[in-house]
């Protein structure tokens, strides 16, 4: 993989910076990818190191030999993207040779002397609107650790498919989070990309590359010596391998940047009891990565639907972002279709505060779908195309 024509462009309260991702061991054809920011301050991207962990990845996927960046990169970013790739190999589904990473001579590094800031991204989720909460708890406002901006980033999920731009929702969601950034006092930033029309592969995204990609726009963001705060979706006690993990995402980080993964101490039950004393943030609660015409949440698909029970299960019956929470046994039946560890314990650490509540006939179908679930074979996700046979 060559990544080249690497440039930067700033006009009109934004900065974008573009390159050309070739490939040179798959027939995939050369495609441009942009990362853009509205950033009013006039800051210029620093360093060429947010095309490392967005491309990275997809190298070691499709098995590329190399990923050759054609810009200087920090070696402390390079060293981390090869403990990346050993912790994704142990947990097995890719190929077990790791592409060398080239770039041009690394970049001398200079000590910022000014104080460190800190950003987050804020997509409206449980987890980073905790992060947000939990980070006003803990740091005062003229401490490095105290965010002051907070991203939301219009590719990731929302504007993930090339042919459907979904941008209408993008601004639904935007101006939901809104009022959210102004209560903490967060300066909001509107980003954009289009990393995700990379070629990729079913739940790569989701189960390895997320927490890459995010770091990468974070060291895009980023400008001077910064703390990039990122929510993760599980705590240690049901900790999975995802694209978002503690002991992967600190290696995401450069002698400029540090990558820090919050909220793994919090299970998504302790986050939500937490968010119920800030009612504006379950306002503008999205969880939803449906396509669908408009709303924050189309409140049947299997993200909503076990949201709806986690909100349920600790003693919310309605939120503006899904009206009522309370839903018939039939739709449970028709949305919820348990394939991951993560999905199983999102249900199963729900089901306790179901029926303290008195919810049997929703409990009553949990348990079944977990059971079916327990009594399937489990076999581990794979990237790596079957060899042929001789």
């Amino acid at each position: 993989m060559l990544v080249r024509d690497i440039g930067c462009e700033q006009a009109a309260g934004r900065r974008r910076s573009v390159a050309v991702v070739e490939w040179e061991d798959n027939p995939f054809p050369p495609q441009e990818i942009w990362l853009e920011l509205s950033d009013e301050s006039g800051a210029e991207t620093e360093s060429a190191d947010h095309f490392l962990p967005i491309c990275f990845p997809l190298a070691l996927l499709h098995g590329e030999r190399r990923a050759r960046i054609e810009a200087p990169l920090c070696p402390m970013l390079i060293n981390g993207l090869h403990l990346v790739a050993a912790w994704w190999q142990r947990w097995g589904g890719l190929p077990a040779e790791t592409p060398e990473i080239e770039a041009m001579a690394s970049p001398r590094f200079r000590h910022d002397s000014s104080r460190k800031q800190a950003l987050s991204f804020l997509s409206g989720g449980i987890d980073s609107l905790h992060l947000l909460l939990d980070n006003r708890r803990r740091y005062r406002g003229d401490e490095p650790g105290y965010v002051t901006d907070a991203v939301f980033v219009h590719g990731f999920d929302i504007g993930k498919r090339r042919r459907v731009a979904e941008q209408t929702r993008s601004d639904e969601a935007f101006e939901a989070i809104r009022p959210l950034a102004d209560q903490v006092g967060v300066r909001l930033l509107r980003g954009s990309t289009s990393l995700r029309h990379l070629p990729s592969a079913p739940d790569f995204w989701n189960l390895r590359h997320s927490g890459a990609a995010t770091a990468g726009f974070g060291h895009f963001a980023a400008c001077g010596s910064r703390f990039v705060m990122m929510g993760g979706p599980t705590d240690i006690a049901t900790l999975n391998p995802l694209g978002l993990h503690p002991a992967v995402d600190i290696n995401y980080s450069s002698q400029r940047v540090t990558v820090v993964h919050e909220g793994a101490r919090f299970s998504r039950l302790q986050k939500l009891r937490d968010l119920l004393d800030w009612p504006l943030a379950l306002d503008g609660l999205r969880v939803c990565p449906a396509d669908y015409a408009s709303g924050l949440n189309c409140g049947e698909c299997d993200k909503c639907l076990h949201t709806r029970l986690e909100l349920l299960a600790v003693g919310c019956d309605y939120s503006a972002a899904f009206g009522e929470l309370r839903m018939s046994t039939d739709l449970l039946e028709a949305g919820v279709e348990i394939v991951h560890p993560y999905q199983a314990n999102n249900y199963r650490n729900a089901l306790p505060g179901l029926r303290e509540r008195g919810l049997d006939r929703l409990s009553r179908v949990i348990e079944r779908k977990l059971q079916e679930y327990e009594g399937k074979p489990r076999t581990a996700r794979s990237w790596v195309e079957p060899a042929a046979p001789a």
